[in-house]
């Protein structure tokens, strides 16, 4: 995988892992996974330059 792959792949993957340890601490409601990727793809794409 390369730089860029990993940049994206890390952040998403450590979201899920820690997930359902974040609702079980506070008890607030997250946004659905999907919401959630599509807002990591977005920041992803604006920093490797891509509209």
């Amino acid at each position: 995988m390369t730089d860029r792959g990993q940049n994206l792949i890390g952040p998403v993957a450590f979201h899920l892992l820690l997930r359902p340890v974040a609702e079980h601490l506070d008890g607030t409601d997250r946004p659905a996974t999907e919401e959630t990727v599509e807002i990591f793809a977005e920041a992803f794409l604006r920093g490797v330059g891509h509209p």
